[in-house]
């Protein structure tokens, strides 16, 4: 708008990023029109997007824009944690991108804040027999808005999940999970699948990648920090006015 020729990479098939995935519960639709009015705007502007296409740095040489904006999201902090390696586990934001279509399983689910508890209620509504492991001493504790998670845990009763606070996983065994209480009591938890939601990091080594290559260049949303929609949508604001 501000008249600058823009270029738009996604490496997946589809625009939204997290937001696509923070939009797949149905119980979530407000995100969901977010996501379509963004790309909406998009498709009424003259931005060229261009899907499946993961940028490189010999790209960005033969392109030679004026200005580089990273935009690539965080990465899914994989636990810690002693066997995790050795079985198939899936962060909850892959599960939520990737719509995976599990019934009928047993599904531990490690970290306990507002993505795994959405992650939760929504396999649970599939059918599938849920357990959320969290550290601290309530399932969403850092989160704001105290309304949103009351709610939250209050579905999350009522749809049966099985909750486990002041609780960590220890070890991941074949086929169940040990997880040890703040008295120190263990308990062995059987699963057929394992999701983690554990936070998200910035990809500082992909950045370093792009940063020699333009000149004036900006890393903006969960790139810079992973945050909020709100602080994403702010930071995307700033930086466009900048230029």
């Amino acid at each position: 708008k501000r008249g600058h020729n823009v270029t738009l990479y996604e490496k997946e098939g589809q625009l939204g990023g997290q937001l696509f995935a923070s939009s797949v519960p149905d119980f979530k639709y407000e995100f969901g029109d977010l996501l379509k009015y963004y790309i909406d705007e998009i498709n009424d502007s003259n931005v060229e997007v261009i899907l499946s296409g993961e940028v490189t740095p010999e790209l960005i040489k033969q392109n030679s824009p004026d200005v580089l904006i990273i935009a690539i999201g965080g990465e899914p902090i994989v636990p810690e944690i002693p066997g995790i390696k050795k079985v198939d586990a899936v962060s909850a934001i892959d599960c939520l991108k990737r719509q995976i279509d599990v019934r009928n399983k047993k599904i531990v689910i490690i970290g306990g804040g507002e993505v795994g508890c959405e992650t939760a209620l929504w396999l649970r509504r599939k059918g599938n027999d849920i357990a959320i492991i969290e550290i601290l001493d309530e399932l969403m504790k850092l989160e704001e808005m105290k309304y949103h998670t009351m709610i939250m845990e209050r579905m999350l009763k009522e749809e049966n999940v099985k909750i486990f606070t002041n609780s960590e996983v220890v070890e991941i065994c074949k086929n169940s999970v040990k997880i040890k209480d703040s008295k120190g009591n263990i308990t062995e938890l059987p699963f057929d699948e394992i999701v983690y939601s554990t936070g998200l990091k910035s990809n500082t080594e992909k950045i370093k990648e792009f940063k020699s290559l333009c000149k004036e260049f900006y890393i903006i949303g969960d790139a810079n920090e992973p945050n909020k929609i709100r602080e994403a949508v702010f930071d995307g604001d700033r930086v466009g006015r900048l230029i």
